[in-house]
């Protein structure tokens, strides 16, 4: 059960139409790597963890990301709002306003609207935490191009404040990650009655699935420099922007109860 509260996680207010961010902000609106996706993957996938923890985990942060899903609408219907035919079809959203007007659909910027083949599940615990820590980072890499490509701090900010969001999601995810391994979580143990034969002695083994496979190696926080929490972006004016965060990295309330902890 959740309860909502009427009102955003980080305030939104886009003053002037902007029908071309609109359309690129659409990536994580309907996406594969969309917040959408990313909350629907966790809250499905929760289902299937074996620990507490790791349960709680994913419910809340997939609570999270329907939050940004809502600061993300709220940013598109923003640029959306107030624009001229003429700068909509010079966006190349033509298409779209014939279909939707300026209303907020979940598609891509391409136009391919979101599909459920988006949300993995394998029911494996290993491979679903290493799923979520990938579209950790493809959402924060998605978010620093974003960034790259207006000067509006009213866009900005926000999308900072987003970008910041999935580092802490992705730190999250690998605690879980080692809570899993920890266990030697076995495979699923309907494979052990297959034409009624265990897999023998090793069936609850699990090799350690970190960076460095047989050495028990950490995976570092970020994959390299531009992922660092105040990495600077350079925008499409070939200006740099300092990543500084606009809060804490300390978890913050979602729209939606819930916080990642």
């Amino acid at each position: 059960m959740w309860i909502y509260l009427k009102k955003l996680e980080y305030p939104i207010n886009i003053t002037k139409p902007d029908p071309r961010m609109a359309k690129f902000l659409m990536a994580q609106y309907g996406g594969p790597d969309s917040e959408l996706a990313a909350g629907m993957r966790y809250l499905t996938q929760r289902f299937s963890m074996p620990d507490k923890r790791v349960q709680a985990t994913l419910n809340d942060i997939g609570t999270e990301e329907m939050a940004h899903w809502e600061m993300i609408g709220t940013m598109i219907h923003q640029c959306m709002r107030g624009a001229s035919l003429a700068e909509i079809e010079a966006a190349g959203l033509g298409g779209y306003y014939t279909m939707h007007s300026c209303g907020v659909f979940p598609a891509d910027p391409n136009g391919v609207p979101f599909t459920s083949s988006y949300i993995q599940c394998t029911g494996d615990p290993i491979a679903d935490i290493l799923e979520d820590m990938a579209a950790e980072q493809k959402a924060r890499a998605t978010y620093e191009h974003l960034m790259s490509l207006t000067c509006n701090p009213e866009l900005l900010n926000p999308l900072r404040f987003l970008r910041e969001r999935e580092i802490v999601h992705y730190q999250r995810f690998g605690e879980c990650h080692e809570i899993l391994q920890a266990m030697c979580v076995a495979p699923n143990p309907c494979m052990e009655m297959m034409e009624g034969k265990t897999m023998g002695a090793h069936a609850g083994m699990r090799m350690p699935m970190t960076m460095g496979a047989t050495t028990g190696m950490k995976m570092p926080m970020t994959m390299g420099a531009a992922t660092e929490m105040n990495a600077p972006v350079t925008n499409v004016a070939g200006v740099t922007t300092a990543t500084k965060p606009a809060v804490s990295p300390a978890m913050t309330k979602g729209t939606v109860a819930g916080t990642a902890k």
